[in-house]
């Protein structure tokens, strides 16, 4: 047949080419070498399993890792919008292996924050970043951006007294 110009042909291996110790020696290698990837992957997917989390900042505070996920609920009577998102609080999780998870609780609900004149149920995308020793956690709510301050990663968290004027959207990745 007709190659295209560059490349070059290779004969067809003639049949039995690989004899079946050497057969046999390739495939107890791909199989050895498939059990080294097996055996160095027991981290959970999602690593949250008991909520439901979703558009998780990570970030490396004090040689762990902090997840800082927004959390979802169920709608209830008089709480959020049935068949939409309910999120009204943010949870901090921590590991220092990447596979056991330290849940640090609730570190900002709306209920807490005191510009907020409604139960918005959208506390969405966070974000949370380190500067002149003070931890700032960036949430947006209410179609606004906040922000809380503590002295620890995890907290507790304090939240500005009102939003960041001229700021607003649902995900303030700082």
């Amino acid at each position: 047949g007709i190659l295209p110009a560059g490349s070059r042909s290779f004969p067809a291996p003639r049949s039995g080419f690989l004899n079946f110790q050497t057969r046999s020696k390739i495939c107890l290698l791909a199989l050895s070498c498939g059990a080294l990837f097996t055996l160095s992957t027991f981290a959970t997917n999602p690593l949250i399993m008991d909520q439901f989390t979703a558009d998780p900042t990570a970030r490396v505070f004090e040689g762990k890792v902090y997840v800082y996920p927004s959390h979802d609920i169920p709608a209830s009577p008089g709480r959020g919008r049935t068949n939409w998102f309910v999120m009204e609080d943010y949870h901090v999780f921590s590991s220092e292996n990447l596979t056991d998870w330290t849940d640090h609780g609730v570190i900002l609900n709306q209920t807490n924050v005191p510009w907020l004149n409604r139960t918005s149920f959208d506390m969405w995308a966070p974000d949370c970043v380190f500067k002149n020793g003070k931890y700032y956690f960036y949430f947006p709510v209410g179609g606004r951006i906040g922000v809380a301050v503590a002295d620890k990663p995890y907290g507790p968290f304090k939240p500005e007294e009102k939003p960041i004027a001229g700021a607003g959207g649902i995900d303030p990745g700082v």
